[in-house]
């Protein structure tokens, strides 16, 4: 029988960040081979992709010293360079202020659409509650049926894999840019490069992949590590007893603990719970999240490209994402007996709705179309690998049942002792930089609430 103050499940960013933070005993445990969760990096032949795009975007003063100290020296910071990919032609990102290579008709749909937006703004401003407006509402009356027609509605629906008449507004809104009249009419009118948007700039590591930010946590947590105070990998939470705070592990042992703090996704840790409410198991079954399939490719003497990476809304396309990781850093690919310029490491995503299962084949010989349709690639000898990874939990969907039903199930699980934490703890839309903070935040409260014992 193991004993602990603190047991916590997952050891990606947030799981890490509790460990690094807190003042207590612990036993974290992670049921992958080692540590990182969503920021693992996966090598493959000279090629080196993360789960999917991976990028600091920083803005808290303490979250920035943190990372400073520990991998500063080893980040390149980056400003972004990404495009859309409709109507058979690459236009700027955001789409909303960079029209310019769009057909006329699409330009003048688009704006003239926003201008009957702002008119429509200025009238019933008041009237307006983004509390209660769906996300489809809120595209049309921000950016007009142009915009909403040519991008906002059919790339939301793809990444989403529902109508954003489905979705709330309560997770957008850092993440939308929202350009001024100004910027639409000059984005319009010419090519210049507009950086608008929370990620107009980023930091990334010069080699290694994003795993190098949990790496160096870990070995931080590490040098202050004690027999009170470790980490198990290889090891999986399968059931939990609220009532007599044990838990058992994959290998059959079991763990005493006082307090419990879970980064597993929410629908994961109800499954653990023992004898679980009925009516927190009824809004738990409400519960709606994505998964993506990610299909890696690496490839030799395709055309070059300067692009971060891609989106695309038309349905006709079935990734919604493509990427250049080796445009963040050129060592993130080198194959065998070939220079680094021959080789690029390619992402794509593709959405899909969360249990259902998706067809691998069929929908990775549909995304190497695409890679033909867009002109990434020109011959199937350029693909030198493939490799795929099935993310069962991206994105959380925030539809009209997400506010009412999440904070009760926090509030059941935090008066059983547990705190649910992280991006798919808290069933939020979050970055790399909140795990971290709540991670941080969630071991203080701990902390406090133990000197209170």
């Amino acid at each position: 029988m193991l004993q602990t103050d603190c047991l916590i499940i997952g050891g990606g960013l947030a799981g890490l960040s509790v460990a690094y933070h807190l003042q207590r005993d612990y036993l974290l445990s992670e049921k992958e081979a080692r540590v990182g969760g969503l920021c693992r990096t996966i090598q493959k032949k000279g090629y080196y992709f993360d789960l999917t795009g991976h990028l600091l975007h920083l803005r808290d003063t303490y979250i920035k010293d943190f990372i400073q100290k520990r991998i500063g020296d080893r980040l390149l910071q980056i400003d972004r360079n990404s495009w859309i990919f409709s109507q058979g032609c690459y236009t700027r990102y955001p789409f909303q202020s960079n029209t310019y290579g769009l057909p006329t008709e699409t330009i003048k749909a688009c704006l003239t659409g926003f201008v009957e937006a702002m008119i429509k703004q200025q009238k019933t401003d008041k009237k307006f509650s983004l509390q209660n407006a769906t996300f489809e509402e809120w595209i049309l009356r921000t950016f007009g049926s142009g915009i909403a027609k040519y991008f906002m509605i059919p790339y939301n629906t793809k990444l989403w894999t529902v109508h954003p008449r489905e979705l709330g507004c309560g997770w957008m809104t850092r993440f939308v840019p929202q350009p001024t009249f100004d910027e639409v009419v000059q984005g319009a009118l010419t090519d210049e490069q507009s950086r608008s948007g929370y990620n107009a700039h980023f930091l990334y590591p010069k080699a290694g992949g994003i795993e190098i930010l949990p790496k160096a946590l870990h070995k931080a947590i590490s040098e202050k590590a004690s027999n009170s105070r470790r980490i198990l990998t290889g090891t999986e939470v399968v059931w939990i007893d609220p009532n007599t705070r044990q838990a058992k592990l994959c290998n059959g042992e079991s763990v005493n603990y006082r307090s419990l703090i879970s980064t597993a996704p929410l629908p994961e840790l109800l499954g653990m719970i023992s004898e679980l409410p009925d009516y927190i198991r009824e809004l738990g079954s409400k519960l709606r999240w994505t998964s993506v399939y990610n299909v890696n490719l690496g490839l030799i003497g395709a055309p070059k490209s300067d692009k971060h990476w891609i989106y695309i809304p038309e349905e006709k396309y079935r990734c919604y994402r493509i990427g250049y990781i080796t445009n963040f850093s050129r060592k993130m690919a080198r194959a065998k007996k070939m220079s680094r310029e021959c080789c690029q490491s390619v992402y794509t995503e593709v959405s899909y709705p969360a249990p259902e299962p998706i067809n691998k084949e069929k929908t990775t010989e549909q995304i190497i179309k695409n890679l033909f349709d867009m002109r990434i690639i020109t011959d199937r000898s350029h693909i030198n690998m493939i490799q795929i990874s099935d993310i069962p939990y991206a994105y959380v969907i925030y539809d009209s049942n997400h506010g009412s039903v999440v904070p009760p199930i926090h509030d059941y699980l935090n008066s059983q002792g547990i705190y649910s934490i992280g991006r798919y703890g808290r069933w939020v839309y979050n970055s790399m930089e909140d795990a971290l903070l709540d991670g941080r935040e969630t071991a203080s409260r701990l902390d406090k609430e133990s000197n209170c014992l």
